[in-house]
């Protein structure tokens, strides 16, 4: 039986459903126009070196994102906490964090100067306060944008097509290509035969989800600073690399970590789990989980390994400055996604699955019974 819907009622294309039809649409121009503008800046800037072809790719894609999050920002709905609450102090922040910054370590500390060249890499000019502020907005601007982005990308094409997934490891299901795919994905063993998949979804209260919020927020943080370690460890980048070129790589990085994260935990809100004959239920999260975070590790180990047979030489001084000053970056970068997939994309997104799952369900077993009543 169909859930009822969450949402509200008389609304029959909501604001969220427009943009998952926008995105499915168009989200494949953006990956081509990201490209583009990783060539564009490639031959603009002459690149010749490995971590100039990096820097260039971040660059093009977060510029991409950026543009995509200020569409995305005019279709969200209703946020969970008004926006009267959580402005002022997006807009009071960086007033008050600049002006400790500033006039306690003045233009010279290297913080205020990496965090001015966000504005100056539009602008040009030396480093002062109006630098440094115009540079903790434009950060922030960023981090909301792409966080804007990356959560409506996940959120509309999980709704669209993930159920077929996650209802893929139950034997009877007549396509056998998506029961290779889940199994693969939710790491089940082949001596399972799955006869159910089952929802058990955590309690919505519509209010501002905490417990979710930390879980992202510290999930991004590790995630983080396991993924950029291969940067500040790797001989090639701390040697070639200028530490300000080096910590912005890896923080355009992180505002797309939370892919990684997303993804296993809505699955877990959701509470999916494979009913067979073993005496315990199959939670298919912690098997994607597994999954994502091995071949996570593998690409790593390989990446590491590159770098490290470039070159055997290592600042430590550099990379010392470089994970403290990182640390605080993600930090900003985690709690700021956090809060904007939290309040605005996830008990929405949450819901969608739900009735994605519940009509694809139903749409299976529809056709499990019109297959067994063609005759043989």
């Amino acid at each position: 039986m169909m859930r009822e819907s969450n949402e509200t009622i008389g609304d029959e294309n909501p604001r969220h459903k427009r943009l998952d039809a926008f995105i499915v649409r168009y989200f494949p121009l953006v990956i081509v126009f990201c490209l583009i503008l990783v060539a564009a800046f490639s031959v603009v800037n002459s690149i010749s070196e490995i971590h100039e072809i990096l820097y260039n790719i971040c660059i093009g894609f977060v510029s991409g994102f950026v543009i995509l999050g200020i569409i995305c920002l005019f279709f969200i709905d209703k946020p969970v906490v008004k926006y009267r609450y959580f402005v002022p102090v997006l807009i009071l922040g960086p007033i008050i964090f600049s002006g400790i910054m500033f006039y306690r370590h003045g233009v010279d500390f290297s913080p205020t100067a990496f965090i001015s060249q966000f504005y100056l890499f539009f602008k040009g000019g030396e480093v002062n306060f109006g630098t440094l502020l115009m540079g903790c907005y434009v950060i922030e601007l960023t981090i909301i944008t792409v966080a804007a982005a990356v959560s409506s990308v996940i959120s509309a094409y999980f709704r669209k097509y993930f159920s077929k997934i996650l209802i893929g490891p139950i034997k009877n299901n007549p396509n056998k290509l998506v029961i290779k795919v889940s199994n693969w994905l939710f790491d089940i063993p082949e001596v399972l035969d799955i006869h159910d998949v089952v929802l058990e979804p955590e309690a919505d209260d519509e209010k501002f989800n905490v417990r979710v919020f930390y879980e992202m927020m510290s999930g991004i943080i590790v995630s983080g600073l396991a993924i950029c370690s291969f940067i500040f460890l790797s001989p090639y980048f701390v040697n070639e690399m200028p530490i300000e070129v080096m910590l912005m790589v890896s923080v355009f990085l992180s505002l797309f970590i939370a892919a990684l994260i997303v993804p296993w935990h809505i699955v877990r809100c959701i509470g999916v789990k494979a009913k067979s004959d073993a005496p315990r239920d199959v939670y298919l999260w912690k098997g994607m989980r597994r999954r994502l975070t091995t071949s996570a590790v593998v690409v790593m180990f390989f990446l590491l390994l590159f770098m490290m047979l470039a070159y055997l030489k290592m600042d430590l001084a550099k990379v010392f400055i470089i994970y403290a000053s990182y640390l605080a970056f993600i930090v900003v970068i985690s709690a700021l996604y956090s809060f904007m997939y939290v309040n605005s994309f996830y008990r929405r997104f949450k819901n969608g699955m739900i009735e994605s799952f519940d009509r694809e369900k139903q749409a299976m077993e529809e056709k499990i019974i019109r297959e067994s009543k063609k005759p043989m």
